[in-house]
């Protein structure tokens, strides 16, 4: 009818943005469970690979990668975690990595898969995950640190409004 203006009742509104937070939260989910995988492959290489292939393999990616760079950023963290792993740290680097990356894999599973049991175990452990993450910061100032702990603290974010999302679905059926 002329002049008569559409409003989109609340209920709608609050379905797309519900909508939208369910796609924000998968996109998070998604980065979580790729950032899970990256770890576990880290650590099953770190097992098998020994500290000689780990400089060969460090001196051949800066090679190829970063040509005439040698004191770049990345080469130069890359050399010191190569070092390091070397002297004592393969063990503990290889077992975090791949616990730290199962907890994840499975987590993202059953958010993936909507399983509510989930959702409370997902936050629990990415608020561990970020805690480790800022005291590590405290003591290394590593941006990537700062990087992962503001990925998790979004994914925590997110996860807390899909979950509440997922319980207002359910009260309506």
């Amino acid at each position: 009818m002329p002049g008569t203006r559409h409003t989109r009742s609340p209920t709608s509104r609050h379905r797309r943005s519900g909508g939208s937070i369910a796609i924000l939260f998968t996109i998070g989910v998604v980065v979580k469970a790729i950032d899970g995988l990256l770890e576990v492959a880290g650590g099953v290489l770190i097992l098998f690979v020994t500290p000689d292939q780990g400089s060969r393999l460090e001196r051949a990616l800066i090679d190829n990668e970063l040509p005439g760079r040698a004191h770049h950023f990345v080469a130069t963290h890359m050399a010191h975690a190569v070092h390091h792993l070397a002297n004592d740290g393969k063990h503990f680097a290889a077992i975090y990595l791949l616990a730290h990356g199962v907890v994840k894999v499975v987590l993202v599973a059953g958010l993936l898969l909507k399983m509510r049991i989930a959702y409370p175990a997902a936050i629990a452990v990415f608020l561990l995950f970020l805690i480790y993450q800022v005291f590590h910061y405290t003591q290394t100032h590593s941006i990537s640190m700062l990087v992962l702990s503001a990925l998790d603290i979004l994914v925590i974010v997110l996860t807390v409004l899909e979950y509440r999302r997922l319980d207002r679905e359910q009260a309506f059926r």
